[in-house]
């Protein structure tokens, strides 16, 4: 996000309000059409694209597809605008979450809402094929659900006429929803569309999509050649969805686009036949909207204020109105500052009068211990003003003791009131045994296996000795606690038996800057498939704040990582950005997604 609230654009006919989303070549902004006192959405092309020529087609061609496409579940365009380096898209404002936040709030959607959807959007689709436009990019991130109930697909930019011909890249879109033909560069159809409604009806279903990259015995090596291998030759899983449902999505996702139905709107219609669905009428799908609205804390269209123009007011009055005010401020500012000077004069008098009398008592004080020891040399009065001045800034720390060489240096006791006694040279108390020495004996306790596999062969012993040396606030200790109360698979496969048990331990170390914690934290959270490939993360309120915390400390795997987080949630352009980071830093994993899903 660029434009800052109040930022005029178009010679004043736009007024920035807020920003609304960010993706991985424009910004989308809240706005104000003075001329015709409603709030738009201003789609704004990237600062650092808005001059190339190759992105600049994209958003030219989207303004061409959508004036074309008038139609109750498509965005509206108003007008496409340059202001300087910015080109703008104007576009109807549609107040209300999209597809892909509505669903993370309620994991999964019961089969008439889903279907209801899947209604809208066949028939947005069906609208744009008669008009020879292809999608290309449908995904639940692309449908806005506006809070009067309507239904509204968006983002035509990859769109494409049919049968035309570009010098654009065939593959693009977003690699989870494409089709085989779109991944090969073959022809592309409306065909692609449906198998993408495919799977968006798969995922509203089901809270999953059925590529993901988890299919046994794929040869790939990457997530991206994986996933690329499930939509080429991998039939997607069986016993998933209902059987009534299963037949004709499977049928829509078909590898040839031949095999799947003629249109979007037979598939709707062929789920919609299975017995027992139910279908949603429009007052409780927009009693279903509201409910989210009001859970969420999202604004609806009713809760922003009307604009109206404001009535134009006489300079004469405004002037006159100003300056009086600007009189009677000054008088009274005046005023403060003139009894302000007189009380900081008489605190400054009390003060210095003060400082005097502690200066003399403090001397007193000197000469009398002086005299009880006659061979201590007498400070003068300026030592002992000093040092009291030095004594009431910071209070004295006895020195720390220099540690030996088998243990590490710990704090200071902080001072008392009165000495400790003195110890007797003959009853001397031994020691605690060091951290360092506590943290080797317990990696003795748990074996050759401990440092590379994490497995420990006598737990218990360890982890009494890890205990003792978390106490002294030792962070490889609390990290060690933490893998103890997990298991052995912790690190290999992110499992944790006992995570209400690790987490206390880990949290401690995170706390202290341990990178290695942050990370385990956040895929702990977003548990054991978001591992082996990048699903759905369970929590990723938590997840995301425990692994940003790590790759703000560049940690090129935690940047990996929460791009994924950000990514299966709808915030494109900030995923983009931590894939691009840890590209750059050398973290080869990280280019994959890039080329994917950031072109």
């Amino acid at each position: 996000m660029n434009l800052s609230p109040h930022t005029s654009l178009c010679r004043g006919r736009y007024i920035v309000q807020r920003g609304l989303a960010s993706g991985a070549m424009a910004d989308v902004y809240l706005a104000t059409d003075t001329q015709r006192a409603v709030y738009v959405a201003l789609k704004v092309l990237r600062s650092d694209l808005s001059l190339d020529t190759y992105f600049e087609e994209y958003f030219r061609r989207e303004a061409a597809v959508l004036r074309q496409l008038q139609h109750p579940n498509i965005v509206r365009l108003y007008d496409l605008e340059r202001d300087g380096a910015l080109l703008i898209l104007v576009m109807d404002y549609v107040a209300g979450p999209t597809l892909q936040q509505y669903l993370f709030a309620n994991k999964l959607l019961p089969t008439s809402t889903a279907l209801h959807i899947a209604r809208a959007l066949a028939t947005a689709l069906d609208f744009a094929h008669m008009r020879q436009v292809i999608h290309r990019d449908l995904k639940l991130s692309n449908v806005l659900l506006a809070n009067n109930g309507a239904i509204l697909l968006s983002d035509f930019g990859v769109a494409r006429v049919a049968g035309s011909t570009t010098t654009f890249a065939s593959r693009v879109g977003t690699l989870a929803y494409m089709s085989p033909e779109q991944i090969t560069g073959a022809h592309i159809t409306p065909a692609a569309d449906q198998y993408a409604l495919a799977i968006v009806v798969w995922e509203l279903l089901t809270g999953r999509r059925p590529f993901i990259g988890l299919t046994p015995g794929l040869t790939a090596t990457t997530l991206a050649e994986r996933v690329v291998q499930e939509h080429l030759y991998s039939p997607p899983p069986a016993g998933v969805l209902p059987p009534k449902l299963t037949a004709p999505l499977m049928r829509a996702l078909e590898k040839r686009p031949e095999w799947r139905f003629p249109t979007c709107t037979a598939l709707v219609e062929e789920l919609c036949k299975a017995p027992g669905v139910q279908q949603l009428t429009p007052a409780t799908w927009l009693q279903q909207l509201r409910t989210y609205t009001k859970r969420s804390g999202e604004k609806t269209e009713w809760d922003y204020p009307v604009l109206t123009p404001k009535p134009k007011r006489q300079i004469a009055a405004w002037v006159f109105g100003i300056c009086l005010m600007f009189a009677i401020v000054t008088g009274i500012a005046l005023n403060i500052l003139d009894n302000l000077n007189r009380q900081t004069a008489s605190f400054a008098t009390a003060t210095a009068l003060e400082a005097t009398a502690a200066a003399d008592r403090t001397e007193a004080a000197m000469l009398l211990a002086t005299s009880l020891a006659p061979h201590t040399p007498t400070p003068t009065r300026t030592e002992t003003a000093s040092q009291t001045a030095t004594a009431t800034a910071t209070p004295t720390r006895p020195p720390p003791q220099q540690p030996s060489a088998t243990t590490r240096p710990t704090n200071p006791p902080p001072p008392t009131a009165t000495p400790p006694p003195k110890r007797a040279a003959a009853t001397s108390t031994p020691l605690p045994p060091a951290p360092l020495a506590l943290v080797d004996q317990a990696i003795a306790a748990c074996g050759a296996q401990w440092e590379t596999d994490e497995k420990c062969t006598n737990p218990s012993l360890a982890s009494h000795l890890f205990l003792q040396a978390a106490a002294t606030g030792d962070m490889y200790s609390m990290r060690s606690l933490g893998i103890l109360a997990c298991g052995h698979k912790v690190e290999a496969e992110n499992v944790c038996d006992r995570f209400s048990s690790a987490r206390p331990w880990l949290e401690k170390s995170a706390a202290q800057g341990d990178i290695w914690s942050m990370l385990t934290l956040g895929k702990l959270y977003c548990g054991s498939a978001f591992h082996n490939s990048p699903g759905r993360c369970l929590e990723p309120k938590p997840a995301s704040e425990w692994l940003l915390g790590a790759a703000n400390l560049g940690d090129k795997n935690a940047m990996y990582w929460l791009a994924w987080v950000y990514s299966d949630y709808s915030f494109a352009g900030d995923a983009c950005t931590w894939w691009r980071r840890a590209a750059d830093l050398g973290h080869e994993t990280s280019k994959d997604p890039l080329e994917w899903y950031c072109l």
